[in-house]
């Protein structure tokens, strides 16, 4: 009896401090079925029973991350100022027409300081039609009288006429637009004028 106390007792001391005693497999559970079996050329119903067969876990699926949102700031949508009013268009206006209906034009060929000759018009703007128009010469020079339509279309209104001489009249039809009356005779270049002439009203 001794004997076996001290044996116990030398098993305790040789045996590892603090280990834990092996874990014991936990038993599977048995499932028990009918099935039909051949025996002897016949078929024959039995019991069997077996461990039921270990379920493998099915891979758990990745979570899905939601994409990062976009750095910065989003800016708010602008809403379109409303468009402004637009003014009526304003009328064009009329059509200037020369306040004398007189299709007389007076033209006076001139040299009251002695230092060169000039040309005058009794008016600035005729309306358009015929225009009856009368040179007088006062110069010592002879002069004559031409027209140039706003074409540079030109016309002979009146021949030339002796200085300090009677006057004479000539005749030219004008268009709307700036027509150039002038002396024709070479040197006299600077004997020239702009009559406006208006529509017909």
């Amino acid at each position: 009896m001794r004997r076996l106390a001290a044996a116990l007792l030398a098993l305790a001391v040789l045996a590892p401090a603090g280990e834990a005693p092996a874990a014991r497999k936990k038993p599977r559970e048995i499932v028990c079925f009918k099935t039909t079996v051949v025996k002897k050329g016949k078929k024959v119903r039995r019991k069997v029973c077996r461990p039921r067969r270990a379920v493998k876990a099915k891979p758990k699926a990745a979570p899905v991350v939601a994409p990062p949102p976009l750095a910065g700031p989003t800016a708010p949508l602008s809403t379109p100022a409303p468009a402004a009013p637009q003014a009526p268009a304003a009328a064009a206006p009329a059509p200037f027409v020369c306040e004398s209906a007189s299709m007389w034009l007076g033209a006076t060929a001139e040299d009251p300081t002695g230092t060169g000759a000039r040309l005058t018009l009794s008016r600035q703007c005729v309306r358009a039609g015929r225009v009856l128009v009368q040179l007088r010469n006062t110069d010592s020079q002879d002069h004559n009288l031409w027209a140039e339509s706003p074409a540079g279309v030109r016309t002979e209104v009146v021949g030339d006429l002796a200085g300090l001489g009677p006057a004479a009249d000539g005749a030219v039809d004008v268009t709307p637009g700036a027509w150039r009356f002038y002396c024709d005779i070479w040197g006299h270049e600077s004997m020239t004028r702009t009559l406006t002439v208006t529509p017909a009203g």
